[in-house]
């Protein structure tokens, strides 16, 4: 019998082992299983964290870009230099430690205020549950962040001063009026025509005191992309940022300031230097010539103080006036803009000097459509805090080659006494934006107009000329590697 207890004592022993080894495994097993999802888990969890941060990160690099484009707006979309825009932003409790942004604002054409890119790196900082710093980052660019210039526009007026158009017009560039618009047969637009009214139209009830049939809007030709849009607005002139321009003219190198009405003569002779002495206007008027696009200046201007002549030999592209301007001449690879804070008087035509097509008649402007001419370098603004005039000095038939704004409230660009001169014809290649409409002439008197628009300023406008800064586009949005 002691031999079979012995093997029983053993077996029962092996088995004890047996059962022991086998929840161990069991345990080991569990264990790593359970590491295993703990591990799972932690990388979840990780992976949600990282995600949220991205989110935040992209988000906060968003934030920055509206600040930034908010900067752009609030300065009238002039910023001629690099702008870093930088900030923070708070998520999560007081403990939460700030977020940042960092933006900048390029300018893509120095002379253009208002086409910028943007870019923008967002911070997400947090503390990791183990207690240590972290940082997420990500890039945002927008290729292109525009404010429209008012050069788009053809024609653009707060009061029309009840416009017509009649058969055999052909209007090129944008039009805007915020009052009524008249039509009368079948005048066509090969852009946007928009006004702020609510009625949308008025059919005209006479032209030129001769009685017409009034009828629909049927025969008028709307430009299919665009059509005739009621009840928009288009922006308002009180935008137009004078002191930014004036402080703008005074700090560039291709700008500058002149203290008292002058005469601004645009030459192709560069051998010329202008006096006092050809100023019809004033003795005390300041004379400047702009010769081969550099401006030339002398004077013996002593009022309040002395202002000595002045060789600038950067390109002068920017000229703000405190007091009337004068202008005339052929510019001769000139690109500029001049600014009046009183009226502006065009005392004899104002053309491009690379013009190919100088003997062009009226007829022949009506059936010119603009932007043809590739050999165009020079491109010209005038713009008024009062009136726009072609004096009583012009010729019976002239040019004005210009985009032009006369902004003083009830002010426009008219003709100086148009209803004591004999017909002529009056070309303007360029646009007009105006208070309110003027008039150039009546019945027989003054001038007939021919007015095209320069396609260029579409996209193309005169330097530093002024934007819509209610209006801000966005395009081409990217993200870039931290």
């Amino acid at each position: 019998m002691k031999p079979l207890v012995a093997c029983l004592n053993i077996r029962s022993r092996r088995d004890g082992a047996a059962m022991l080894a086998t929840v161990v495994g069991m345990v080991l097993i569990l264990g790593i299983y359970t590491a295993g999802v703990f591990a799972y888990v932690e990388t979840q969890r990780r992976a949600v964290a990282n995600q949220v941060d991205i989110e935040q990160a992209f988000t906060v690099a968003e934030a920055g870009v509206e600040r930034a484009a908010a900067y752009i707006e609030q300065h009238h979309g002039i910023v001629v230099t690099s702008v870093p825009v930088n900030g923070s932003l708070n998520y999560g409790t007081s403990t939460t430690i700030t977020n940042q942004y960092r933006a900048v604002i390029i300018p893509l054409r120095e002379e253009h205020p208002g086409d910028f890119k943007i870019s923008c790196t967002g911070t997400i900082f947090r503390t990791t549950w183990t207690g240590n710093p972290m940082s997420v980052s990500r890039v945002v660019a927008i290729n292109r962040v525009w404010l429209p210039s008012w050069s788009k526009y053809t024609m653009w007026s707060h009061d029309n001063n009840k416009i017509s158009f009649i058969t055999g017009e052909v209007i090129s560039g944008a039009v805007h009026a915020d009052n009524q618009i008249y039509f009368a047969g079948n005048p066509r637009f090969t852009n946007s025509l928009v006004t702020s009214a609510t009625n949308n139209w008025y059919a005209a009830a006479t032209i030129n005191d001769t009685a017409i049939l009034k009828g629909s809007l049927s025969n008028v030709r709307f430009d299919p992309n665009f059509g005739f849009k009621t009840n928009t607005s288009g922006g308002t002139l009180a935008n137009v940022p004078f002191d930014d321009l004036e402080t703008l003219a005074g700090s560039l190198p291709n700008g500058i300031v002149l203290p008292s009405s002058t005469r601004i003569d645009f030459l192709t002779n560069s051998t010329v230097i202008s006096t006092n002495a050809i100023s019809t206007i004033a003795t005390n008027f300041i004379t400047t010539k702009l010769v081969n696009a550099k401006l030339v200046t002398t004077t013996n201007w002593y009022y309040p103080t002395n202002w000595y002549p002045q060789i600038d030999t950067n390109m002068t592209q920017l000229i703000y006036v405190q007091g009337e301007a004068y202008v005339a001449g052929s510019s001769n690879g000139v690109r500029a803009t001049v600014i009046a804070e009183g009226d502006i008087h065009i005392t004899n035509s104002l053309i491009y000097a690379s013009w190919t097509n100088k003997t062009m008649t009226g007829t022949q402007w009506e059936a010119y459509t603009s932007g043809d001419d590739t050999n165009l370098t020079e491109a010209l603004g005038l713009i008024s805090k009062s009136n726009i005039w072609v004096d009583t000095s012009c010729p019976t038939n002239m040019s004005v080659f210009a985009h032009v704004m006369a902004t003083g409230t009830n002010c426009g660009f008219g003709a100086a006494s148009y209803d004591a001169r004999k017909t002529g014809a009056l070309t303007l290649f360029g646009g007009i934006v105006q208070y309110k409409r003027a008039a150039v002439g009546v019945g027989t008197n003054g001038f007939k107009k021919f007015y095209t628009y320069d396609t260029r300023f579409a996209i193309n406008p005169p330097p530093y000329y002024p934007v819509q800064s209610e209006t801000i586009n966005y395009e081409q949005w990217e993200e870039h590697a931290p």
